[in-house]
C-alpha cells in the first residue's frame, strides 16, 4: 500500500526540478509534483504530522504547510536515509518531507492532493 502526493494547481500537476524518488518511478525522472511514498512511513508521519499523518496536507495551499514542513524536516535532518527506501526510518522519511518541503517553497500557491 502507498500513498500518492500531489501538488497541483488549476487542476494540473505542477511543475518541479526532475526527481525520481519514491515507491514508483519514473526510468529518467519526471517534473509532475507526483511521489508515491510507502505506506511504510505511516508511523512517523502520525508521530510528527499529528494523527492524520500524511493527510494532513490533503486540500491545504503550499504555503499554508511550509512551516511545519520545515520543521519535522529539520526534527529528522540528523538521521541518514537508507539505502533501502522501503525502510521506515527516520532518515527516510525525512528525505520524502524535505522533497515536499522543496516543491511547496517553489509553488506556495499550489494545493496538496493526497490519494491512497
Amino acid at each position: 500500500m502507498s500513498y500518492e502526493i500531489r501538488l497541483v494547481y488549476d487542476d494540473k500537476f505542477v511543475e518541479v526540478p526532475p526527481h525520481n524518488y519514491g515507491g514508483t518511478v519514473v526510468f529518467n525522472g519526471t517534473q509532475k509534483a507526483e511521489l508515491n511514498i510507502t505506506s511504510n512511513y505511516s508511523p512517523f508521519f502520525r508521530e510528527h504530522l499529528g494523527k492524520d499523518g500524511i493527510f494532513w496536507l490533503s486540500g491545504k495551499k503550499a504555503e499554508d504547510t511550509t512551516e511545519r514542513l520545515e520543521h519535522v524536516v529539520s526534527a529528522l535532518s540528523n538521521f541518514t536515509p537508507s539505502e533501502d527506501y522501503w525502510k521506515p526510518t527516520a532518515g527516510n522519511v525525512g528525505k520524502t518531507l524535505s522533497i515536499l518541503l522543496e516543491w511547496a517553497r517553489h509553488c506556495p500557491y499550489a494545493s496538496w492532493e493526497v490519494l491512497n
